[in-house]
């Protein structure tokens, strides 16, 4: 009868078990012998292959698996030192878990959403700070449409490297190439922006993340990091942020609709529905308020805002089914 097949994230565990586990250096011919998912059968080239990609993966996650040499310097074994895979305790000042709540708040998207839900919550019952030192009720961060340049703009930070992106200036007739050393991202003003040098142009730019109108991608080492002490808020370029105002017309329901409400110079009482004005820097603004407030708010023009929204709607219903199959 053929041994149970062992998926790979099980085998991974098995290896960071036994390494743990073991008081002694654990030699690979035991590993191959011992831990379920490795195959005896396969033969050795095989199961070289495998435990390489698993070390790899396993030291990419940040575990130290560390390679024990004997007195001749020949490979002994390899094990996991219980206190350098262990962590400190973690603690936070209520000003700290304020942050970490409004960071929270801000990923709506419904593939991320329940994640950092979960991992506030860890850190709520792991800390002494309870859960009511939050920020002030009612305020919360929000990433529109727009701005889903930001996951990977994050990664190009962290990892140093040039970005190249189409981006459309607010009086281009249309998008241009753009060749950027990044050094961080701003928020101001309800928008996302980044905010690096410019190699084309020879100097600082700011980007309205919602007018980037492609994903940005990595293209070589960061060149021109930014000088020591450079204030970002400084530099957000105003001709990047368009002085035109879009405006609409939407329907909220009675309590709902706050971000909306907000950008409406009516006179609407919050616990009455009705139709309300509504202007913004762009429609992505607009937009993102809409879609925030769920079912309590429906935009009724312009028509391409409009389709927009009822889009971003169906987006939204079948990320949620994603999420959940």
């Amino acid at each position: 009868m053929a041994a149970p097949r062992i998926d790979r994230t099980e085998r991974l565990l098995n290896l960071v078990f036994a390494l743990m586990g073991s008081g002694q250096p654990v030699s690979r011919a035991a590993i191959a012998a011992s831990i379920p998912g490795y195959d005896p059968a396969a033969g050795q080239a095989a199961f070289e292959r495998m435990f390489e990609r698993d070390k790899d993966e396993l030291r990419s996650l940040g575990i130290p698996i560390r390679t024990v040499l004997d007195v001749n310097g020949d490979v002994a074994g390899y094990t996991i030192d219980r206190d350098d895979y262990a962590l400190p305790d973690i603690h936070f000042t209520a000003a700290e878990r304020s942050v970490l709540s409004l960071a929270a708040s801000a990923w709506q998207n419904a593939l991320l959403r329940s994640s950092a839900s979960s991992g506030l919550r860890k850190l709520e019952t792991d800390s002494e700070i309870p859960a009511s030192d939050g920020i002030a009720p009612g305020f919360v961060a929000r990433i529109s449409a727009g701005d889903t340049s930001m996951l990977p703009l994050l990664g190009f930070l962290r990892a140093r490297v040039s970005v190249v992106f189409d981006y459309q200036a607010p009086q281009a007739e249309s998008p241009s190439s753009r060749h950027v050393d990044p050094w961080g991202l701003i928020a101001q003003d309800g928008g996302w922006y980044l905010v690096g040098f410019d190699r084309d142009r020879g100097d600082t730019r700011a980007f309205r993340l919602s007018r980037m109108k492609s994903e940005p991608r990595a293209e070589g080492l960061l060149e021109n990091p930014a000088p020591v002490g450079t204030d970002l808020r400084m530099l957000i370029d105003p001709a990047a942020r368009s002085t035109d105002r879009v405006e609409a017309r939407l329907r909220v329901q009675a309590n709902a609709g706050a971000g909306v409400r907000r950008m409406s110079d009516d006179q609407l009482p919050h616990d009455v529905a009705g139709e309300v004005n509504v202007s913004a820097p762009d429609a992505q603004a607009i937009l993102s308020a809409a879609l925030f407030a769920g079912d309590g708010v429906e935009v009724l023009e312009p028509a391409e805002l409009r389709d927009e929204f009822l889009r971003s709607l169906l987006r939204i219903r079948d990320m949620h089914a994603e999420a959940h199959s």
